[in-house]
């Protein structure tokens, strides 16, 4: 069965599109069918693969049904990709006009290929996020180490709530990712045990794992490549092969 693995959380700077794009080149690292979907307008997740959605078919032409899924699927070094476009922005009204929750899971049943398909999404909760949402069998919520990236975790999870009731029975949230993390500070151990607490109450866990703060990322993202490709044995590049592992594990898991 393909796991869809949707990557959201409710404020930016969370570092969720640096995680979309290395999980997706870590699993295909792996031996891994893998597609990566960009959801989000701002395209940082097509560039990051040096694409620039304007020439290709793309997730908004999926979307508005003017093309099929496997039509806007480029294949790239990492993984597969459905690269976004400045035209999603339209693409979302259309779809909260239609109250259309289910264009993603329809789109995706005809791409049964691929062992995972990352979606990531926008820094807000709309009819992309509900999408990807309903379409979705796992959720990986980033967090940085403040009190903004707190509250868009309740943002998510109000939504993620609304989804399991109505859409999406069997939607669970496989874990909470401590991003941009500087382990010598204690600020970010006092957020970590702050998380365990409302991980619990989420009924899921916070990652052994955590992605470390480092300029590696940056240059990577330069270079529009993947990190873990870009220097694969920097601190940074483990981080990410670790949490694979993890997001695998728990994806696989008996409900």
């Amino acid at each position: 069965m393909t796991k869809i693995i949707a990557i959201s959380n409710e404020k930016g700077g969370t570092g969720k599109t640096t995680t979309a794009v290395n999980l997706a080149a870590v699993f295909h690292n792996f031996g891994n069918r893998v597609l990566l979907i960009d959801s989000d307008p701002q395209m940082n997740a097509t560039s990051s693969l040096g694409c620039n959605g304007r020439n290709e078919n793309n997730y908004a032409d999926l979307l508005n049904d003017t093309k099929d899924a496997r039509q806007c699927v480029l294949h790239t070094d990492y993984c597969d990709l459905i690269p976004a476009s400045a035209r999603l922005g339209v693409a979302e009204k259309i779809l909260a006009s239609q109250g259309n929750h289910y264009r993603l899971a329809e789109a995706l049943n005809f791409l049964d290929e691929y062992d995972y398909v990352i979606v990531d999404c926008p820094p807000r909760m709309d009819e992309l996020v509900r999408n990807a949402f309903v379409a979705a069998t796992d959720i990986i919520i980033p967090m940085s180490t403040s009190a903004y990236s707190m509250d868009g975790l309740m943002q998510v999870y109000s939504t993620i709530r609304m989804v399991q009731k109505y859409e999406n029975p069997g939607l669970r949230i496989n874990g909470l990712l401590c991003e941009m993390f500087d382990d010598r500070t204690i600020l970010a151990g006092e957020v970590k045990e702050i998380l365990n607490d409302i991980a619990k109450k989420l009924n899921t866990q916070v990652y052994g794992t955590a992605i470390h703060r480092i300029i590696r990322v940056d240059a990577a993202t330069h270079r529009h490549m993947p990190v873990v490709v870009f220097d694969p044995k920097c601190t940074v590049s483990k981080d990410y092969t670790d949490l694979a592992m993890e997001v695998a594990y728990h994806a696989h898991s008996v409900h």
